[in-house]
This record gives C-alpha cells, sequence and structure tokens, in this order.
C-alpha cells in the first residue's frame, strides 16, 4: 500500500473521529425531518445534505489538501519526505487521497439523502449531476493542492492563513461552476435556454458537458500537482508536462468556436486559433503571476540557449515562456488566415480587420512578461510582482485615460489592445502600424532586462 496513503489514513481514520462525524451529521439532519412537514422531510434534508458535502469536502477537503504539504513544512517533516523512495505519483495522490479522506467521509454522508432524490428524478439528470457533484469536489482539492505546491516553489513556509486562501480560492472556483448547474438543472427542460451546448460541432446536454469538463479539468489539476511534486522531489526538468496541459487548454477552447454558414473554411480555422490563443494567453499570464522569476535560473537558461544547448533551456524554462510560444503560434496562425479568403476577416460595426487586433495582443502579452522579468531580475528584488502590476495598472489605466482625449487618441495602440486602436495608423489612411508599439515596448524592457541581469549585482555571491 502506499505509504504516504497509509499514513494519512491511519491519522484521519481513527473511532473517536468516524462516531463523531457520523453522530454530528446524524443528529443535524434528523432534526432537519423533524422540523419539517412529513411530505417535505426527505427534500429537506437532501438540501441540507447538499450544502453540508459543499462545505465539508470542497471548503474543509480543500484546506485539509493544501494543509497536507503546508503542515509538513510547518513542522519540518517535508525534507525527510523529500529524501525518502517515495515516487512523485505516489505522493501526491497519497496525500490529495489520504489527507481527504475524513472529509469525503462526511461529505459522502450528508449526500445520501440527496443521492435518493436525484436517482428518482432521472428526467433531471440526476446521476449525472452527482458526477458533477464528485468531480469537483476532487477538483477543489486538487486544485488548492496545486496553488500550496505552487506557492512552495516561490516561499516554501506557508502558514494557517495561506492554506485558508488556498482553500477560498478552490472552494469558490468548484461553487462558481456548481451553482449555475444546480440552477439548471431545476429549470423545466422544454423553458432552458441553455439546456444543450455545441462543442467541436456536436451538441451535448448542458449538465452532462458540465460534469465532463469538471472530471476533465480535475484531472488536468491533478496532473499539475504531480509535475510539480516532481520539481519538490528534484526529478529531471522535461517540457513534455506544460506541452500537455497547454494542448488540452487549446483545444478545449477551440472547441466552442463554431462554423457559421457559408464561412470561409480559413476563416473558421482563424477563429479557432484566435480562440485556443486566448486561452494558452490566459494560461500564460496566469503563470506569469505564480511562477518563479528567479533571476539566476533565467541568467542560467539564456546561456544555455546561446551555447547551444536548447534542450537542457527548454527544459527548465518557466511554464510562461512555453506558454508565450505556444500562444505566439497560435495567434500567428490566426492571424495570417484572417486574411485568406475572398475577403479578410473583420470585426466590429466599421469592419475593422481583426489581424492587427492579434498582432497587437500577442505584443502585449510579451510586453507584460518581460515586464515582470526585468523587475525580478534585480538583485534581492521582494516585491517584484507587485511593483510590475503597478506599471502595468499605470499602462493600462492611465494611459486608456489619457488617450481618450482628442489630441491623443491616435497613440491609443501604445496602451489599449482594442480593433481601432491596433489598426490605427500615424498618418490619415495610411497603413495599420500602431499593432507595432507594444512590440516595441517590449523590446525596450528586453534591453533594459538583459541589462539588469548581466549587473554585477546580479551574479550568485555580488556583494
Amino acid at each position: 500500500m502506499n505509504p504516504e496513503l497509509h499514513r494519512n489514513l491511519w491519522l484521519e481514520f481513527t473511532p473517536r473521529r468516524l462516531v463523531l462525524m457520523a453522530l454530528v451529521l446524524g443528529v443535524t439532519l434528523g432534526v432537519t425531518a423533524l422540523a419539517a412537514a412529513p411530505q417535505e422531510r426527505l427534500q429537506n434534508m437532501a438540501a441540507l445534505g447538499f450544502g453540508l458535502y459543499g462545505l465539508i469536502v470542497m471548503l474543509w477537503g480543500a484546506r485539509n489538501a493544501a494543509n497536507a504539504l503546508a503542515g509538513e513544512v510547518r513542522d519540518r517533516t517535508w525534507d525527510m519526505q523529500r529524501l525518502s523512495a517515495i515516487d512523485p505519483w505516489s505522493m501526491t495522490w497519497g496525500k490529495l487521497l489520504g489527507s481527504t479522506a475524513y472529509t469525503w467521509f462526511g461529505g459522502l454522508l450528508a449526500l445520501t439523502p440527496f443521492v435518493i432524490v436525484s436517482l428518482n428524478e432521472p428526467d433531471r439528470h440526476g446521476p449525472v449531476f452527482l458526477g458533477l457533484c464528485l468531480a469537483l469536489g476532487a477538483g477543489a482539492q486538487a486544485l488548492a493542492l496545486l496553488l500550496c505546491l505552487a506557492a512552495a516553489r516561490r516561499r516554501p513556509q506557508a502558514g494557517r492563513f495561506d492554506v485558508l486562501i488556498y482553500a477560498l480560492i478552490a472552494f469558490g472556483a468548484a461553487s462558481s461552476i456548481l451553482q449555475p448547474a444546480q440552477a439548471l438543472r431545476e429549470w423545466p427542460a422544454d423553458g432552458a435556454a441553455l439546456q444543450a451546448i455545441v462543442w467541436m460541432g456536436s451538441e451535448y446536454p448542458f449538465i452532462a458537458f458540465y460534469a465532463a469538463s469538471a472530471l476533465l479539468w480535475t484531472g488536468v489539476a491533478v496532473f499539475g500537482c504531480w509535475r510539480l511534486m516532481r520539481r519538490e522531489l528534484m526529478m529531471p526538468h522535461d517540457i513534455t508536462g506544460p506541452l500537455i496541459v497547454l494542448a488540452v487548454i487549446a483545444l478545449y477552447g477551440m472547441g466552442f468556436v463554431r462554423q457559421e454558414q457559408d464561412q470561409p473554411l480559413v476563416h473558421y480555422l482563424a477563429n479557432a486559433c484566435g480562440a485556443g490563443a486566448i486561452a494558452t494567453g490566459l494560461f500564460t499570464a496566469a503563470c506569469t503571476l505564480a511562477e518563479p522569476k528567479d533571476p539566476v535560473a533565467l541568467r542560467w537558461i539564456s546561456a544555455a540557449w546561446r551555447r547551444g544547448v536548447r534542450s537542457a533551456a527548454l527544459a527548465r524554462a518557466p511554464g510562461f515562456t512555453i506558454g508565450f510560444m505556444i500562444t505566439l503560434i497560435l495567434g500567428l496562425l490566426a492571424a495570417g488566415l484572417s486574411v485568406q479568403g475572398p475577403t479578410p476577416l473583420t470585426i466590429g460595426e466599421n469592419a475593422t480587420p481583426v489581424w492587427p487586433l492579434i498582432l497587437s495582443a500577442l505584443g502585449f502579452l510579451a510586453r507584460d512578461i518581460i515586464i515582470f522579468v526585468f523587475f525580478h531580475a534585480a538583485p534581492r528584488q521582494r516585491r517584484g510582482d507587485f511593483a510590475s502590476l503597478v506599471l502595468l495598472a499605470l499602462l493600462y489605466g492611465a494611459g486608456a485615460v489619457l488617450t481618450s482625449l482628442a489630441p491623443l487618441e491616435g497613440l491609443r495602440g501604445m496602451f489599449v489592445p482594442t480593433p481601432e486602436a491596433a489598426a490605427g495608423s500615424i498618418t490619415p489612411g495610411g497603413p495599420p502600424i500602431m499593432f507595432l508599439a507594444p512590440w516595441l515596448q517590449a523590446a525596450a524592457f528586453v534591453y533594459l532586462a538583459r541589462a539588469r541581469l548581466a549587473a554585477p549585482g546580479a551574479r550568485p555571491g555580488a556583494a
């Protein structure tokens, strides 16, 4: 048996705790049943049990999942586990399942009345909705552990407040999916506008698609936990993990694009590549915020690339660099395909060409990433993310306000990625060139970041 799972089960499943959980839930549900009319008892118990399941599994369970790592670090036992012979996968699911086993015991007990009611209502997708509940419970716990592992790469010591924040984020993410699904489930089948969804050209029941998506992203979260656990256990680096996640994200986003009637195939492909670029771009932005941007590691990657050791450089590259490369490829494909066909693909009431907007958005993403690298390249920098966010707020916020004034409207493309601004020109009626503005800003910050990384104060051991 998995030793990490066995240890957690031994700690969680004590007879006293099991009896206490069953007793508390039994009394709570029993009092609810006695306080209701006879014909409403089961429904009231089901509603209360559904809410208790969310609190026990999605909130308490997420807190336990995050604390499975943070507690080990806090108690100074994590280094001993890292030196053990347990492989990353066993460590991952041993912590994820073992630390949350007690909450699953209580959550499934609380959910029992809801299961009875749901299984007696097959016309409302009861079994599928139950699958969604279970997938979201596991997903919330996996997301909390993923956040804790990601934070451990930047700051190993996580306090109880940090663990609570990770649990609340995971609980909020799961609740934001579960509540709309519950509302749609209660909606009459013949009157709901969102009873079906089209993905990859096929139509699926909305609840079934919700459940399948929750199961998919739960698997992605568990996969991410395993990949970060590999880093924690000092396993060799490789690029396959980020590529798999990016491929799933891109394909999932592309699936929502429909081919309209009489629409050229190249324009449909352009829209699909654009949707994939948006999805991977959001993932890249999240990685830029979450991942460590160690100047020593960035300098090593840059030096390895220049020496021609590119496989090692890519293997050690941060996730946001891999994400940006995939986003750039998809974005360039979308821009290139948008100008093919009988007429170029346009957007908005003014029929503005879409390719300048795509290239401008890619430039802004590149500039924003380089800004984060620039502020983290300073020696002994501890507030690089805060400084980066302040500068970006000024560029996007103050820049948008200033360029809303009539004399400065022509410079809007330097601060805001909008269709009209990206397709702007210096001269009236000239070719669109304002999409180059963010790329020029990115080039300037690349120069500044390289200069800062090359400074003596940024080198290891420098005074």
